[in-house]
């Protein structure tokens, strides 16, 4: 007879995770399956959400206030009647419709097994995917061999023994590490048992879990010599030192542009030791602390003396699409920001209040954004204006809904090639018709804008201090970004043309509707052009001109 297995998922304030959760749980082919469902009293609907799923696959559920993941994991513990139990939180996923029935459906005998784990893919944001084999459950304490998506426990050991709830990100892991130290019987099934969304977890919040994990090691292993072989010591040591030394390598390179030539070299006693040329004695006097005990041959790391150009620390880049009414152009543009390469993207999406599937189109992709608000406006550029209000990054881009980067790579390549001190950088675009014809569409130069547009917003990234000044103008209805360009041009602002094609630009922006756009262009020219405004040279007057019978249709 085959053991019963509960599944349990925790959730918090993330209904459509927990949707896409339950209904890979439901599509699981294994005959005696337990779900419960432990909620931290969400205000998003989930309540509603679970009362509505009562009687169905969710055999228990409950949402009420707890203290954290572990309180809610333990409540559910007390909650269970498996033999086995495994947690599948909000957003995780099963691999196959069948993987608990592979791990349990075969003839093994476990009656002497008190855990049984599998292996994992590790899904990225651009949606590739890496296998990642579990184990040998010996390396406990130097890596993470046990994926907790992937671990079945007794249930009977977590009732004897919950989880240490002192512990707030990693009192799984030490579940694991006290039980294997206890001698406690662990059996792998070579087989991947789940899918594990990366990303997500905030900068701080995955330090945090490092330095736990970091101290259920130097608990359980008595020698400290040990303590440096582990990955868990290298990984902590690695990206606590990006994490230090990234502000610093910010503010060091804003006050000096020119690029440096740096390169690591081994002195007369096979230490790590850092040059620069030109020489720059604070810089190397710094990362040679850095470098003094990462150079103990003992820590296990190992660097070729290879020369590198410095660049400047990667700027942190706000993406942020407005969208009304339009679920298949925001799963178009999410797919397009989420499959960018450039790793330090804030993603932002305003939503005018939709009424349609636009709604369920962003809960189904909270993964992959940052800030999302749904709620009325006051047309496109109120919404822009409160974005600039919430973004956090450096530089910020509009990429609205259906409109999409060019290439997965577009970001990493500007900002390789930018100059952080202009306030704009700008580059070409991709017209697409509606019937999806492609026309490339270069920029213009910025002397050129008193003659036309010379970019399009989905083409240019703008300083979030530069926005912050220049707010769009809401009274401009359809060339609110053009009076924007205009006023940062006047006010002296700095631009730097890139000959890249940034975006794919969709037909059939509110820019694009009859004679209003006309007026509102011709207006910003003679309000702020001055002498430089030549009424002969505008693109907008000759289209009026040429076009106003059409226009005034």
């Amino acid at each position: 007879m085959n053991p019963k297995v509960t599944v349990v998922t925790v959730s918090y304030n993330c209904l459509a995770d927990l949707q896409h959760t339950v209904e890979n749980v439901t599509r699981q082919t294994y005959a005696d399956v337990e779900y419960i469902v432990v909620d931290g009293a969400s205000s998003d609907g989930t309540k509603e959400y679970l009362e509505s799923q009562s009687g169905g696959m969710i055999h228990q559920w409950v949402s009420e206030p707890d203290k954290g993941i572990y309180f809610a994991m333990n409540k559910a513990i007390t909650m269970a009647s498996g033999d086995w139990v495994i947690f599948m939180n909000a957003g995780d996923e099963f691999h196959s419709d069948d993987a608990i029935a592979m791990a349990f459906g075969d003839a093994t005998d476990l009656s002497n097994i008190d855990f049984v784990f599998g292996d994992r893919y590790k899904i990225e944001p651009s949606g590739s995917s890496t296998y990642e084999k579990a184990g040998p459950i010996e390396d406990t304490l130097l890596r993470e061999v046990v994926f907790h998506q992937a671990l079945f426990t007794r249930l009977s050991l977590l009732k004897d023994r919950p989880y240490n709830t002192y512990l707030k990100l990693a009192a799984d892991f030490e579940y694991v590490v006290r039980s294997f130290s206890e001698g406690k019987r662990f059996l792998h099934v070579p087989l991947p048992i789940c899918n594990f969304m990366a990303g997500g977890r905030s900068r701080q919040q995955h330090i945090r879990a490092m330095i736990e994990a970091l101290k259920v090691v130097t608990d359980h292993q008595s020698q400290a010599s040990k303590w440096r072989e582990s990955d868990i010591f290298k990984h902590f040591v690695a990206n606590h030192l990006e994490y230090v030394t990234s502000s610093f390598l910010q503010d060091y390179m804003v006050n000096t542009p020119t690029h440096r030539k740096l390169w690591l070299s081994y002195d007369e006693n096979e230490r790590l030791q850092f040059n620069s040329e030109p020489k720059d004695n604070f810089i190397e006097s710094y990362f040679n602390r850095v470098f003094t005990p990462l150079s103990h041959p003992k820590t296990g790391f190992k660097a070729q003396p290879v020369k590198v150009e410095l660049k400047y620390a990667q700027p942190k880049i706000s993406v942020v699409t407005v969208v009304f009414n339009d679920p298949q152009g925001l799963s178009k543009t999410i797919n397009s920001v989420a499959a960018q390469s450039y790793p330090n993207i804030e993603y932002l999406v305003i939503d005018g209040g939709s009424t349609d599937e636009t709604i369920q189109v962003l809960e189904n992709n909270q993964r992959f954004v940052d800030v999302s608000v749904s709620e009325r406006d006051n047309g496109i550029y109120d919404a822009m204006n409160k974005a600039i209000r919430l973004a956090s990054g450096d530089f910020v881009i509009f990429m609205n809904a259906g409109d999409t980067f060019s290439s997965t790579k577009v970001v990493e390549y500007v900002f390789d090639n930018a100059k952080l001190d202009n306030d704009v950088i700008y580059g070409d675009r991709n017209y697409v018709s509606s019937k999806g014809d492609i026309t490339h569409q270069p920029a213009q130069p910025i002397s050129t804008v008193f003659k036309r547009m010379p970019y399009c917003h989905q083409s240019v990234f703008v300083k979030l201090k530069t926005l912050q000044r220049f707010m769009f103008n809401e009274t401009y209805k359809f060339a609110a970004d053009y009076n924007q360009v205009v006023e940062m041009y006047v006010a002296g602002c700095n631009f730097q043309y890139l000959p890249i094609t940034v975006s794919n630009f969709a037909e059939g922006g509110r820019s694009e509707s009859g004679i209003r756009p006309y007026l509102e262009t011709i207006k910003i020219q003679y309000d702020h052009g001055g002498v430089e405004f030549k009424p002969e040279d505008s693109v907008y007057l000759q289209g009026l001109v040429n076009n106003i019978s059409d226009l005034a249709k």
